[in-house]
């Protein structure tokens, strides 16, 4: 029988006290069949085992309840790997913008260098003229300033070389951004499907318990 089974909501003969047409049990004693009822232990008193059944709602509450917390921690889960997401996609944006500043300067710098080239060519030419009349006469202006000239040639070179090297750099770490925001982005996308399975199976199982329970019941 389901009542033994301990469905007594499917039992087409359950008999519930002060369900109509059966009385209530305001009495000292009530007689019971023998073969429904559960001898307590010497150890446990009356009262406690009047506890027994709502213990028992209690503790399918609490499985209840667990199943929440869990469901609640997937969403922590779900919620840091949005954060993370944004922080990476944040990241990404200043990196782009790093490097569409770097490539201006790239490009001034390449300007500056060629301006500083036909320059030196000028001024080498002048310089080797006026070198000569200097040196003959004495004076070592033109000679300085040709020297500054190459100095300041030789450090602009390197200045474009350093940017160089650091427009690479940046495109190496934008190349390493795009796979691990890849990468997160397949985390995220699976603990979604992950969380969402959870909740339709969490939610099956609720409502098979709910039509277990109350199914045929009349009270």
């Amino acid at each position: 029988m389901d009542c033994k089974k301990g469905r007594y909501n499917l039992c087409a003969d359950s008999k519930f006290c002060a369900t109509p047409p059966y009385d209530g049990n305001l009495a000292r004693y009530y007689v019971h069949d023998a073969d429904f009822c559960y001898k307590l232990p010497d150890h446990v008193s009356t009262e406690e085992g009047a506890l027994l059944e709502p213990l028992s709602l209690q503790d399918e509450g609490r499985r209840h309840q667990h199943t929440g917390d869990l469901l609640e921690g997937e969403r922590e889960k779900v919620g840091l790997l949005q954060q993370e997401c944004e922080s990476l996609r944040e990241g990404r944006e200043t990196l782009d913008k790093k490097l569409d500043n770097m490539q201006r300067l790239l490009h001034r710098f390449s300007e500056g260098k060629n301006w500083l080239l036909d320059w030196r060519m000028r001024a080498g030419w002048l310089a080797g003229g006026r070198a000569e009349q200097a040196f003959r006469k004495g004076n070592e202006e033109q000679v300085k300033l040709a020297e500054e000239i190459m100095d300041q040639y030789q450090e602009t070179t390197n200045r474009l070389k350093n940017m160089v090297f650091e427009l690479d750099a940046a495109l190496r770490e934008k190349e390493s951004v795009k796979i691990e925001m890849s990468i997160m982005e397949a985390k995220f996308e699976n603990a979604q499907r992950v969380l969402e399975a959870d909740l339709h199976s969490t939610m099956e199982k609720q409502i098979a318990d709910v039509q277990a329970r109350h199914t045929g019941s009349f009270r």
